[in-house]
């Protein structure tokens, strides 16, 4: 398999209590407190059709 024909997005599974707006104020107050931080491309999204696949990584030994 050539990984790099492969379409994906890296996503991180969020608690159900995490909404938009929730979402907005932590990237603002990151914003002000880490202003070299680039957090401008990180959004809040919803998968409601297709494959996913949740995986873990536990580390190399």
């Amino acid at each position: 398999m050539d990984k790099n024909h492969l379409v994906y997005k890296l996503m991180i599974r969020q608690p159900d209590f995490v909404t938009e707006e929730l979402f907005q104020y932590a990237r603002d107050t990151v914003k002000k407190k880490k202003p070299d931080l680039d957090v401008n491309q990180v959004q809040f999204e919803t998968i409601s059709k297709g494959l996913c696949v949740q995986g873990m990584h536990i580390g190399s030994r």
